[in-house]
């Protein structure tokens, strides 16, 4: 009679002569793999893959913007605080963009409407006219460094960018 015993038997030294992976040559093969995906998350994270991990936006507020804080003319009806900020924009892409609007502590222009031609670089006095000034603007903060909030329109993008001015003057 016939008996599968055999063959179980020669399968089962079949199964157990074969040869696998060592542990180390795995855990290196997991290692490199690890690395290289890590790598490949990071370059596409940090933009250097270009537009793929970047905004697009090649507008750049460069150094450190100027804020001073003057008392208003007399011909300034409603305000009596000339907030100015001189600040240098550098634009990289191929096509014009419009400084829109600046805020500094909840003090709005809505109406800069100064435009950056393309690859330019250029240096721009904002004006906020306000009624009243805040605390972060005045006297006792001079020297430290004041959030701006600057909205661009560039093509179909209206980026806003937060940047940190030194507060020059107050009174």
């Amino acid at each position: 009679m016939f008996s599968f015993s055999f063959y179980r038997s020669k399968m089962g030294r079949y199964i157990r002569s074969r040869r696998a992976i060592s542990g180390a040559v795995t855990a290196l093969i997991l290692v490199i793999v690890s690395v290289a995906l890590a790598l490949a998350v990071a370059v596409f994270a940090f933009g250097l893959f270009g537009s793929f991990g970047g905004s697009g936006n090649g507008i750049q507020v460069v150094g450190t913007p100027v804020i001073n804080v003057k008392t208003a003319g007399t011909n300034t009806v409603g305000a009596n605080y000339n907030i100015t900020v001189q600040l240098t924009v550098k634009n990289t892409e191929s096509t014009l963009a419009t400084i829109e609007s600046i805020s500094i502590a909840g003090l709005t222009n809505s109406s800069v409407n100064q435009q950056v031609a393309a690859g330019a670089t250029h240096t721009y006095t904002l004006y906020i006219l306000a009624e009243t000034l805040p605390t972060t603007l005045g006297v006792n903060n001079v020297g430290t460094s004041i959030p701006i909030q600057i909205t661009f329109a560039a093509g179909a993008l209206n980026p806003t960018l937060t940047v940190y001015g030194n507060l020059n003057t107050s009174v």
